[in-house]
C-alpha cells in the first residue's frame, strides 16, 4: 500500500487493485476504512520528513547568513509549525511587503492539503 501512495495511486484504487488480485472484495480481509487509519497511523508516526526539514535548515543556514527559521513541536514530539525565511526579510525591508503561502488553508478530511 505505502509503495503504491508513493507512486500517486488513490486509497481507494489501492483497494481495488487488492480486491481484484483477491477474485472479489469481500475477499481481501480487511475493510477500505482500515487502510484509511493505517495511512494516518503512518502519518502521525513519521517524523522522518520533520527531521529532515529541520536538518536542511540548518544546513540552509550555515551557507546563507539570512536563513532564519523557527518551528514548535506538539505534546507527542511531531512537527506542528514551520516559519522559515531567506531573502524575504531583506525584501521585507526594500518593499515593505512579504508573500507567505499557509499549507494548511484548505485541508481535507485526512488533514492532508
Amino acid at each position: 500500500m505505502s509503495n503504491m501512495q508513493q507512486d500517486g495511486i488513490k486509497t481507494n484504487h489501492i483497494f481495488s487493485l487488492f480486491a481484484s488480485e483477491s477474485s472479489g472484495f469481500q475477499r481481501v480481509g480487511f475493510r477500505r476504512q482500515n487502510m484509511y487509519d493505517e495511512q494516518e497511523r503512518q502519518r502521525l508516526t513519521s517524523y522522518v520528513c520533520a527531521i529532515f526539514m529541520c536538518e536542511f535548515l540548518e544546513s540552509m543556514r550555515i551557507s546563507d547568513e539570512t536563513i532564519f527559521w523557527r518551528h514548535k513541536v506538539d505534546d507527542k514530539g511531531r512537527l506542528s509549525h514551520l516559519c522559515w525565511c531567506g531573502a524575504a526579510q531583506r525584501n521585507y525591508h526594500i518593499f515593505g511587503d512579504v508573500v507567505a503561502f499557509d499549507a494548511k488553508y484548505k485541508m481535507n478530511n485526512y488533514k492532508c492539503p
